[in-house]
């Protein structure tokens, strides 16, 4: 039986080394990529959002700024290569479904989302 596991909670998108060479060496052969390693639905609930005190101002929001979203995602990707780790699919971030947002439009975003059509051709991903 083919398994496809999820990485998120194993793999740190900062470090991916350790997480994703753990998800090899348990015999996993297929990861599912999941962009809500990088943009997590509460993320999308605080787009256009004053940000909490304490957080790093050099921190990069893929909600903000969706074409950085590959920069994000490329040590993970590179490490997975690295490993003979495939990832057939993929899963798109999105909001809870008991979201507060009432206006998509004042938070700068529609519901066609730039984060679902990513800025790279998936067909340019050695994977």
């Amino acid at each position: 039986m083919d398994m496809i596991v999820s990485p998120r909670g194993i793999v740190d998108i900062e470090r991916p080394g350790q997480g994703v060479l753990d998800l090899s060496q348990a015999g996993f052969g297929q990861a599912l990529l999941d962009f809500a390693m990088f943009c997590s639905d509460q993320e999308l609930e605080c787009v256009g959002k004053q940000k909490k005190k304490g957080t790093s101002p050099k921190r990069l929001w893929v909600s903000e700024h969706p074409e950085n979203l590959y920069d994000k995602a490329r040590p993970v990707l590179e490490r997975c290569v690295r490993e003979g780790l495939s990832l057939p699919a993929a899963r798109a971030p999105y909001l809870c479904r008991d979201t507060k947002r009432s206006s998509w439009p004042s938070a700068g975003m529609t519901r066609n989302t730039d984060l679902l059509t990513p800025p790279w051709r998936t067909s340019m991903l050695p994977l």
